[in-house]
């Protein structure tokens, strides 16, 4: 299954800001520019980027489809994300 942003809810991520102390510290904040989502994620032992490429809902189910998957795309508790489930 792959999760993918909606296009009209892209931007919700930008700012997206997560903290906690208990039981450990992390700190998880998100930047959105164009179709990039940047993650940083720090905890007490250091800070790691990790950055995200969202490519178009057609453009991910197309390229299923050509390599031989069944595709369908869902809703799911997440109002933000399609959730694509694909078979062979």
């Amino acid at each position: 299954m792959i999760q993918l942003p909606k296009a009209a809810n892209f931007k919700d991520y930008d700012g997206y800001l997560e903290e906690e102390t208990d039981p450990i510290f992390y700190r998880w904040t998100i930047e959105t520019k164009g179709r990039r989502i940047r993650h940083t994620v720090s905890v007490e032992k250091g800070t790691d980027v990790i950055v995200q490429y969202v490519h178009g809902l057609k453009d991910v189910t197309d390229a299923l489809e050509e390599t031989g998957f069944e595709v369908e795309v869902k809703d799911g508790i997440d109002p933000r994300k399609h959730y694509v489930i694909a078979r062979k």
